[in-house]
């Protein structure tokens, strides 16, 4: 193992990916493509055409601001860890950035989407997309449309952009092929994500089923490229054999525990700390880990209300606060912080050992561990 004190741990240390880094270099790629793209309308001479294109490009750097930036720093932090310490001056940090950034323009892409999907009003505490669009044209219709175009368009940008990045870092097509892989499972998921929400519960009597349909949807889309890709891609980039490991076995399970988490904030955090309203997984009817619980514990009573709300299309702002009390009254939401902390327990001896067995320096695989915990702190 490398001396603690020595300078290339310290090196490893101290030239680790920011998210001021991320979200610079975002930017700068964003508005890169965007100048680029408008050679596309040299004929254009409606000066308010012009002006509605304009604003959709800055339109997608405004979305892409905010968050925490944990999946880009996570494949930075991958790489850094699991990669040899006489091999770290030859890692292309520039390259690994650009591989970092791909993920967080992708999940622009996904949340511009998701919004309109949703119909959801603001994201990170500013207007979603398709709001802020409305906002300029005063036509619901064309704003969709042009956040639905600008969200493929980033789409496509980060394939350009991991393409571009993982040419210049080793195992570059088989780090490509994963990023392609975590587009096909996001999109996968959120097919799924959307079907369960007209799945009939009062016909469904299995939990246990009704559950594990869940964990798939998280496990497809938001593990997928939270933490499995992340995790994947950034052991690849450092030569790691247990890069696959690392991504099936300790990816899935933090992402399923950051998922978790996330629908905990969703009951008991506060907008601001979220950066959205409260209570919207109730509001949209979303299938989550803590609805199946609170069908498994509840009374007849409460399972039939609880049934009959997620039903329908749209619940009442009492129905949202009974709902709420129901999950705390039956234990749901103990139940969800019970697997949560089992989760992160499990993750956080994963690593560990993928540390230990790679001869990742202590104090190094601790930071590590400390950096994943972020997913569920």
């Amino acid at each position: 193992m490398d001396n603690l004190t020595s300078p290339a741990a310290y090196a490893h240390r101290e030239q680790a990916l920011t998210a001021s880094a991320v979200n610079a270099r975002l930017e700068d790629i964003i508005r890169s493509a965007w100048e680029k793209n408008a050679q596309h309308f040299p004929h254009v001479q409606a000066s308010d055409v012009l002006s509605l294109i304009s604003h959709v490009g800055e339109q997608g750097v405004a979305s892409s601001r905010g968050g925490k930036r944990l999946r880009a720093l996570l494949l930075d932090q991958t790489a850094r860890t699991f990669t040899k310490p006489e091999q770290r001056a030859d890692l292309d940090t520039a390259a690994l950035r650009d591989l970092a950034c791909a993920i967080e323009i992708f999940q622009t892409a996904a949340l511009i989407h998701d919004d309109i999907m949703d119909a959801a009003d603001t994201r990170r505490g500013a207007p979603s997309a398709h709001k802020a669009l409305e906002a300029l044209t005063k036509n619901p219709q064309q704003a969709q449309g042009l956040a639905l175009m600008l969200g493929d368009l980033l789409a496509t940008l980060s394939i350009r952009t991991a393409h571009s990045a993982s040419a210049n870092l080793p195992h570059g097509d088989a780090i490509f092929h994963a990023f392609l892989d975590m587009h096909d499972q996001v999109e996968l998921g959120q097919i799924m994500d959307v079907s369960m929400e007209s799945l009939d519960l009062s016909s469904h009597a299995d939990t246990e089923k009704f559950e594990d349909s869940i964990t798939a949807t998280y496990l497809n889309k938001t593990a997928s490229y939270t933490t499995v890709a992340p995790m994947l891609m950034g052991g690849l980039a450092a030569g790691s054999p247990l890069a696959s490991h690392l991504a099936h076995d300790v990816g899935s399970t933090l992402g399923l525990a950051f998922q978790i988490h996330d629908d905990l904030l969703d009951l008991v955090s506060t907008q601001q700390k979220t950066g959205k309203p409260l209570y919207g997984d109730i509001r949209e009817g979303k299938r989550t880990y803590i609805l199946a619980q609170a069908l498994k514990r509840a009374n007849a009573e409460d399972r039939a209300f609880l049934v009959q709300q997620f039903m329908r299309d749209e619940r009442t702002p009492q129905a949202i606060q009974q709902i709420r009390a129901i999950f705390l009254s039956t234990g749901a939401i103990d139940a969800a912080v019970e697997k949560l902390d089992e989760l992160w327990t499990q993750a956080a001896h994963e690593v560990l050992a993928a540390c230990m067995s790679q001869d990742v320096n202590p104090e190094d695989a601790q930071q590590y561990i400390s950096f994943c915990q972020r997913f569920v702190a």
